[in-house]
């Protein structure tokens, strides 16, 4: 899906708290439970994931903080908010309260939530991405549910919509295509499949980072097995050729990554129990991304090759076709030959553009101005310093004094591993 993130230590460490709480039962969740408020952050995950929609994230004080008593009555309680809701996103209610009870699960997920979001004071509501990102926030604003909810309606009208991917209808055009275009081919091979299944793979076909890894290096096929009568022997002699060499047993689901190239098996899995976001981590991991120090305008392949390089990230916000520094920056620095070696070691390039005589592609535009929220971009240049999780490490803009003024500032993040 869109969406990009929560660090994966700290997304393990909430499903790890209690099976019970926040694991498998939660995970079949109904289109009629949408405008109702969760408590469990996994369950939320998994029905703004089926539903293709963000999370509001409510952090309260129910039985002290005034404020947060003012918000309910003025807009949660209403009927307008409640059918905007149900429409637009999946509710979670993250409450510490001073005087009623709370289980020890609940509190230690809200807390981490906490902390992760750096919460200091109520009421305070995130609007979220399954995967963690933040899309927009507000605490209590007067005016009524209306006002309020105009506020989190251009949240979501000004973010990127997930590119939807569709599999290849066959095997045969799956392998041709992968050879003619020299990609790599996932094989999504299903036995029976359950709702929760097709659920998963439906996600797939959404996330945003698969439709990079599409775009770039992949083609996928999903074959239900075993093949239905209407398929040709060309297309059962290709499926028994590919099982035989590989060796691949049956079973309710196989996700095979493979190098046609090399004939060999990049990635195999069994199981979409977890979020698909670490199926394409993993998939990100299997794959040998090439990268030799060109700039990218796609941020979501730059962090696959930060995360896989272990390098960091230089997001350069810019206005390349009219602001004066933005060009001297690029003539003083970027274009040097001393920034351009320093860079090729240590950095991953990502030109995050706003040029006023050139269009963009839609979607381009879309991920460009929610990385300029994220990063609270008041002006250009802007140079963010990203680790390759994506976190933010510093930030510069124009300096005087060339590639070394330039490197030497840069440097001082170079405490961080990534940077070397």
């Amino acid at each position: 899906m869109l969406w990009k993130r929560l660090g994966t230590v700290f997304l393990i460490a909430v499903f790890a708290l209690c099976p019970g709480e926040l694991g498998a039962e939660s995970i079949a969740v109904k289109k009629s439970e949408e405008a109702k408020w969760c408590f469990s952050y996994t369950k939320a995950v998994m029905a703004a994931e089926e539903n293709d929609n963000l999370i509001l994230a409510y952090f309260a004080g129910s039985d002290w903080c005034p404020w947060c008593a003012k918000l309910k009555t003025e807009v949660f309680d209403t009927e307008e908010f409640k059918e905007w809701a149900k429409k637009n996103v999946t509710l979670l209610y993250l409450d510490f309260p001073r005087h009623k009870s709370q289980s020890d699960v609940i509190k230690q997920q809200n807390e981490k939530l906490s902390k992760k979001y750096n919460v200091h004071g109520f009421p305070d509501v995130l609007l979220l991405t399954p995967d963690g990102e933040v899309v927009g926030n507000a605490g209590y604003r007067e005016g009524g549910a209306r006002q309020w909810i105009d506020r989190f309606q251009s949240f979501i009208d000004s973010f990127p919509k997930p590119k939807v991917v569709e599999p290849k209808k066959s095997l045969v055009s799956a392998l041709t295509y992968a050879k003619e275009k020299n990609l790599l081919l996932l094989l999504i091979l299903t036995e029976q499949p359950s709702d929760f299944t097709n659920r998963k793979i439906k996600m797939l076909f959404r996330n945003n980072d698969f439709a990079t890894l599409m775009d770039w290096c992949i083609t996928a096929v999903r074959l239900d097995l075993p093949l239905g009568a209407d398929s040709n022997a060309e297309e059962r002699k290709a499926l028994e050729g590919i099982l035989e060499r590989h060796q691949l047993k049956s079973g309710r689901l196989q996700l095979v990554l493979l190098d046609l190239k090399n004939d060999k098996v990049l990635y195999q899995c069994t199981s979409l129990s977890g979020n698909v976001k670490f199926l394409v981590r993993d998939l990100e991991k299997a794959i040998q991304l090439q990268y030799d120090g060109e700039w990218l305008d796609n941020f979501d392949r730059a962090r696959a090759i930060a995360n896989q390089k272990k390098l960091a990230m230089l997001l350069n916000f810019t206005g390349s076709d009219w602001c004066q520094w933005s060009a001297k920056l690029k003539t003083e620095v970027f274009d040097t030959r001393e920034f351009k070696d320093y860079a090729k070691k240590n950095l991953v390039l990502v030109n995050v553009d706003f040029p006023k005589k050139k269009a963009l592609p839609a979607d381009t535009k879309l991920r460009n101005e929610a990385l300029s929220r994220k990063y609270n971009v008041k002006g250009f240049p802007t140079i963010i310093i990203l680790d390759q999780s994506g976190e933010q490490m510093g930030r510069l803009g124009y300096m005087e004094g060339g590639p070394l003024v330039f490197l030497n500032q840069l440097k001082q993040f170079g405490k961080q591993p990534q940077i070397r």
